[in-house]
């Protein structure tokens, strides 16, 4: 009798990690109508709905991407502490940086973002003036 109720839960508990690991295709047993057949359940619909939102997420990251990407304009997005949090293709090559340089520090000191920072953080400057105004609201 133990078994029947601690190998179901025990399955469920490897199941539920894996989810939490991000794979979201693993299925719980059903084997019976009772509370465990119900948790099984909900695992499995709970990964189905995870499942669904995650390829959801990476579609309109995709489609924002294309839009971006697609653009003339340089667009640049940072964080409060002046960390590039986005770059569009256009921004990349008006800096001359490559895909990977997406979460660069405008502060880095590194020599490679130096020249870059000096020229964004000149570029900028009209921009954070306009934002600063917008928030203040004058």
């Amino acid at each position: 009798m133990a078994r029947r109720v601690t190998e179901p839960v025990v399955q469920m508990q490897a199941i539920a990690h894996q989810m939490s690991e991000g794979d979201f295709t693993v299925r719980a047993p059903i084997r019976s109508p009772d509370e465990i057949g119900a948790l099984g359940r909900a695992l499995n619909g709970l990964a189905a709905r995870l499942r669904e939102k995650v390829h959801d997420l990476g579609h309109e990251q995709a489609k924002a991407t294309a839009i971006l990407d697609g653009m003339i304009e340089g667009v640049i997005a940072v964080d409060g502490r002046d960390v590039i949090l986005l770059l569009n293709e256009r921004a990349r090559s008006m800096f001359g940086l490559d895909g990977r340089a997406a979460r660069v520090s405008l502060s880095s000191k590194s020599s490679g973002t130096r020249s870059c920072t000096r020229r964004f953080a000149k570029a900028a400057r009209p921009a954070r003036a306009a934002s600063r105004i917008a928030r203040s609201g004058s």
